[in-house]
């Protein structure tokens, strides 16, 4: 329940920033958290879907000067064995657009632009008139009720961005949820501040570590392939190859 494109006209990456909790009648949600779903090093940049979890380790990562090349986990699997979460990736090098790795989902509008999560439909209708990865990603807001806030971008020809300085952690967005989330009727479309019993209990979440909150795909849930975590963990090291001699 995001909104990621990939618009390869405009060599630019644009995402929401609204992080949400699914329930059965409510969607609960928080935006402009600083917590992006966007993230860069000097010669790649990084966007993501799915669990915030799971986008934590992947940015951390992803961040890091001499990341291991043994990639983060991929998906959350319950005592059953099935697959409760995941996390959409897509990596690309700069300047240029070159896709290093990409796993999720996508809708497409010939091959100027790539559109990932819930509000990938509407994204891509609103692209295929209109050609601007900003403009799509607004009129995804008024469609899906889980694409919300600041569209956050990268613009991997000039560097151009408006990446969140300073970057809040996982936890300070987790935080920002409970303090100052929404709640979001999903029949009515009514946005109300969330209520003291919701945020009790999501307080009693955070504390004991089980407050899972996403930006979902919007894609059935299934585990990343052995060749997948192969291809990842093969695109890294391309990237650090090339920043070691810029480094040395």
């Amino acid at each position: 329940m995001t909104t990621n494109v990939l618009d390869r006209r405009n060599a630019r990456i644009a995402s929401d920033s609204r992080w949400s909790v699914d329930s059965v009648n409510f969607v609960y949600f928080v935006d402009d958290t600083g917590f992006d779903k966007i993230a860069e090093r000097s010669s790649a940049v990084m966007i993501c879907a799915g669990n915030s979890g799971l986008i934590d380790q992947w940015k951390t990562w992803f961040c890091s000067p001499n990341p291991s090349y043994v990639a983060p986990p991929s998906q959350l699997i319950d005592l059953m064995g099935t697959v409760v979460a995941e996390i959409a990736v897509t990596i690309l090098t700069k300047p240029g657009f070159q896709v290093e790795f990409s796993r999720g989902s996508y809708e497409h509008f010939e091959d100027h632009a790539y559109f990932c999560g819930t509000g990938g439909v509407p994204a891509r209708d609103c692209y295929s008139v209109n050609g601007c990865s900003f403009k799509c990603v607004e009129t995804a807001k008024n469609h899906d009720p889980c694409t919300g806030g600041e569209v956050k971008y990268y613009e991997l020809h000039s560097f151009n961005n408006n990446l969140s300085s300073p970057k809040a952690t996982l936890d300070q967005m987790l935080h920002q949820l409970v303090d100052r989330g929404f709640a979001m009727n999903k029949s009515t479309r009514e946005i109300t501040p969330m209520d003291p019993l919701t945020q009790e209990e999501f307080r009693k979440q955070l504390a004991n570590g089980t407050l899972s909150v996403s930006a979902p795909t919007g894609s059935p849930l299934r585990a990343w392939t052995e060749r997948e975590r192969h291809d990842v963990q093969e695109a890294m090291r391309r990237i650090v190859e090339r920043e070691t001699p810029a480094n040395g």
